[in-house]
């Protein structure tokens, strides 16, 4: 099965058929996940645990001293 898609930025959208049954629907989504994962663009934001690591630090509030 074929699904319309739209190449931006290197990115494709799914878009929606009208006349698009369940079936259809869901094929599509399941071929956009696996074009997702094949095209391994979560290697380009590092190491997830780092950033939450990041994130969760302790910083002094504004307005009081530490």
């Amino acid at each position: 099965m074929k699904h319309d898609a739209l190449k931006k930025e290197g990115r494709s959208q799914i878009l929606p058929k009208h006349n698009e049954t369940e079936e259809e629907r869901q094929a599509a989504i399941t071929q956009a996940i696996k074009e997702l994962i094949a095209s391994d663009v979560a290697s380009r934001f590092g190491d997830p645990m780092e950033w939450q690591r990041e994130v969760r630090k302790d910083r002094p509030l504004p307005g009081r001293e530490s």
